[in-house]
């Protein structure tokens, strides 16, 4: 339920009920104060728009935070409108890359999490 709350605000606050610009838009006028407190004590933010390569494409991650409890990286990608399955694709990107190069000795596999801020009737 808490995800469905986030993506309702990113909806009404941010978007102003409009269809905008993908994720940039979203990323560059949320609040990470607010999101941190909603997400929980555990998550610290590490990086707004990471890039990462792959091969010779550029991707990006809209959020990545370290969670303290589960030793473990979190990638959370925004979306506007309504899940696709193409998603889930380039989500599964993000975790492997950070497994490959940015998880430490000691620390769990990286999750990724993707945010719709739409909803289906």
């Amino acid at each position: 339920m808490l995800y469905w709350n986030v993506g309702k605000r990113i909806h009404k606050e941010i978007l102003k009920g409009e269809r905008a610009e993908y994720g940039e838009e979203i990323v560059s006028n949320l609040s990470l104060k607010s999101f941190l407190l909603e997400l929980g004590a555990d998550f610290a933010f590490v990086a707004r728009q990471r890039r990462i390569q792959i091969d010779d494409d550029d991707f990006y991650i809209d959020l990545l935070f370290y969670h303290h409890s589960l030793h473990r990286l979190i990638a959370i990608d925004l979306k506007l409108g309504n899940f696709k399955a193409e998603y889930k694709g380039q989500m599964e990107l993000y975790p492997r890359w950070l497994d490959k190069y940015e998880r430490q000795p000691g620390e769990e596999s990286p999750l990724g999490i993707i945010l719709c801020a739409g909803k289906k009737k």
